[in-house]
């Protein structure tokens, strides 16, 4: 999904219906991003907004997402949207340059 100033796409977000053992169903939000010179208009909040609804309509038990440690803008964000700081998100990457066994 998108948001538009003047005809032109600012702000996007993509997001997906799943269902966890830990959560129940939830709305997983897996990008949201808007372009530097629109950053504090309320693009972002405006997305986070309607896909909090699409959750609601949708019976979710709640939205969730990752942010990177870096990004302290979006965490401010999300918090000022109504977001809390619920988990760490773990992750492992395989060697790649060990190949096949």
């Amino acid at each position: 999904m998108y948001a538009e100033d003047a005809g032109q796409v600012v702000a996007v977000a993509g997001y997906r219906v799943m269902t966890t053992l830990a959560w129940g169903r939830i709305v997983y939000i897996d990008d949201l991003g808007a372009l530097p010179g629109v950053h504090g208009r309320g693009f972002g909040a405006l997305l986070l907004d309607y896909i909090k609804s699409v959750a609601g309509e949708l019976g979710c038990d709640g939205v969730h997402l990752d942010t990177g440690y870096q990004r302290h803008a979006a965490r401010i964000n999300y918090l000022r949207n109504g977001f809390e700081l619920a988990c760490h998100h773990m992750s492992w990457t395989p060697d790649v340059s060990l190949g096949p066994n």
